[in-house]
């Protein structure tokens, strides 16, 4: 019995031994696939047009010298780049490493990760980046945004950015001085952290005087402030606030939606110097801490990654307010035959009509989905344009038809 025990540890120690050297061959791995990257070009000042699509920067590019025109989200949140398991194939990308890769809803995957020769965005060659590849599933939305991936931080991270929201253009640099129109002694600078094998930038920023450090600079994501939770009664602790509650369990991430109760109201927020008023921040059980393009749209920016500085210079936009009313709920895609409600606002227009979250929605207006759009991605085009001039709606459940007036 004795023998039997010593060779049963010494049969666990060594599988336990040999798990140990795979994970930490797969980490090295990764840190040698992460810490690879350069720009082709010297001397250079590129421009590039981009598209907004429902608040994110979508930029074509080309992987390896193919002609095929690609296009992906220009995501300064995404640790590294992201390419679809389709082109990988046509491609020919081999698997260097696997990587568990969270989203921003909290849902996590292990994915492959490869080397990628050449991303070319214009004129300019991003070489030997790595990339995770990634199948997207059914119910995410990144795909409706740009098909074939994501630019992350790790190719970012190699030149430097200005962003142009207002004429939809970007500018590539290796030196960040071509900005001359930037007078860099005259206004503030934003300083940012960021990891050492990739770009993400983190900044400091203030919520209704209250200091917050390591909030990310995030270019992927269409929203304002998001915040943990737990932060909301320590920033708003002294106060009597109004909140909107959100019953959620629409917002996606590249891996899909999870469900969370999310409570909003509108501040100021402070960046050195910087100021953005009436701001929504959002406090939400996965909020992962960040500031989105609602915010940003409102500048032109300026990404100095030599010297880790972001500069903001207000647009056109800068005093417009794109806030409007709504019903206080998203019919969400359920099937080609019937929509459920995935984001619900206790007290709006919809829930004070009787709306609940979970309802099975049979018709708008008189019309099932298929009368509206054919395919996912076409709903959440039609989601995102279709209720939003509307100041009426009949909505039809199984059981009731519901008039909502805003």
């Amino acid at each position: 019995m004795a023998m039997k025990a010593k060779n049963l540890i010494y049969s666990i120690s060594t599988g336990l031994l040999f798990l140990l050297i795979i994970s930490s061959c797969n980490y090295i791995s990764n840190v040698h696939l992460l810490s690879r990257g350069s720009v082709e070009q010297s001397n250079f000042l590129e421009s590039i047009d981009f598209e907004n699509r429902h608040g994110l920067i979508v930029v074509k590019g080309f992987v390896n010298e193919h002609d095929d025109t690609l296009e992906f989200i220009f995501d300064t949140g995404a640790f590294d780049n992201k390419i679809t398991q389709s082109w990988a194939d046509d491609y020919k990308l081999k698997e260097r490493a696997t990587k568990d890769k969270s989203d921003s809803q909290g849902n996590s995957n292990e994915i492959s990760m490869t080397l990628i020769d050449q991303i070319s965005l214009g004129n300019v060659d991003f070489k030997n980046t790595a990339a995770g590849i990634i199948e997207f599933p059914k119910n995410s939305l990144s795909p409706c945004i740009a098909a074939d991936g994501i630019i992350g931080a790790n190719l970012i991270r190699e030149a430097n950015w200005k962003i142009d929201f207002v004429n939809n253009k970007i500018w590539i640099t290796d030196d960040f001085s071509r900005f001359d129109e930037l007078d860099t002694k005259n206004i503030p600078a934003i300083k940012f952290k960021k990891p050492l094998l990739s770009g993400t930038p983190k900044i400091d920023i203030s919520v209704n005087g209250q200091e917050l450090g390591n909030i990310l600079f995030d270019l992927g994501s269409n929203g304002s402030v998001d915040l943990p939770l737990s932060l909301k009664n320590t920033i708003f602790e002294a106060q009597t606030t109004q909140w909107d509650t959100t019953l959620d369990n629409s917002s996606s991430g590249i891996w899909g939606t999870n469900f969370d109760s999310v409570f909003s109201v509108q501040s100021d927020i402070k960046l050195n110097g910087y100021e953005s008023t009436n701001a929504d921040v959002n406090f939400a059980e996965k909020g992962f801490p960040k500031v989105g393009n609602d915010v940003w749209e409102k500048y032109d920016i300026y990404m100095n990654y030599d010297k880790k500085r972001i500069y903001l210079k207000p647009n056109a936009r800068f005093n417009s307010s794109t806030k409007k009313q709504d019903f206080g709920f998203i019919p969400y895609y359920h099937s080609d035959n019937v929509w459920t409600v995935e984001n619900l606002v206790l007290g709006s227009p919809a829930h004070r009509s009787g709306i609940k979250f979970g309802d099975t929605i049979t018709k708008i207006d008189g019309k099932t989905p298929d009368q509206f759009y054919s395919s996912f991605c076409g709903y959440f085009d039609w989601v995102t344009t279709y209720l939003k001039d509307k100041t009426s709606i009949q909505i039809e459940t199984r059981d009731s038809v519901i008039e909502i007036e805003k």
